[in-house]
């Protein structure tokens, strides 16, 4: 590890040394933004809370360089704990569900594990055209679900299917 990261994690910055940061973030050049977006990560998960504004500032420029600085320090994250797990689980105490949720999260670190454990129902898609008289309606009530979910979440007709006939039977096979 870098000694200057490990003693900048140790500090803090002051508010107008957070505000330069942020002004050059924006900066065109790509050399000044690489030294700035390397200087923002050495604060590591600290850097994340004073980052979060920036998403919604009018800049397009500044507000997705913060955005993919928050979603690094995020996926970062969900690395560090997912080899945690890696590391503290063995044998007949590997707990699969929650490694496959953590190895989730260091892709989508915004998944709602939660929501998915509870048990939610899948909401399929329906297909829907807008009318003339501005109302819409449904020509395909279930369109599926288009990830492959178990068919005994989905009800009847299950994962990925528009009707009741399978392809199979479609070209005759049973």
């Amino acid at each position: 590890m870098n000694s200057s990261v490990a003693t900048e994690k140790g500090q803090s910055l002051s508010e107008s040394q957070r505000t330069a940061l942020i002004t050059l973030l924006s900066d065109e050049d790509h050399a000044v933004y690489h030294l700035v977006r390397e200087k923002i990560l050495s604060y590591g998960q600290a850097a994340s809370a004073w980052m979060r504004p920036h998403v919604l500032s009018s800049d397009p420029i500044l507000r997705r360089r913060a955005q993919e600085i928050i979603d690094y320090l995020a996926r970062q994250s969900a690395d560090n704990r997912f080899l945690a797990f890696c590391l503290s689980q063995h044998g007949e105490d590997l707990d699969v569900e929650q490694g496959s949720w953590l190895l989730s999260q260091t892709r989508y670190p915004d998944i709602n594990v939660a929501a998915y454990q509870a048990g939610l129902p899948a909401q399929p898609p329906s297909l829907e055209v807008h009318e003339a008289d501005n109302t819409w309606r449904t020509i395909v009530p279930e369109l599926g679900i288009p990830v492959g979910r178990e068919p005994d979440r989905l009800g009847e007709r299950g994962a990925g299917s528009l009707g009741s006939v399978s392809r199979n039977e479609e070209n005759g096979h049973a």
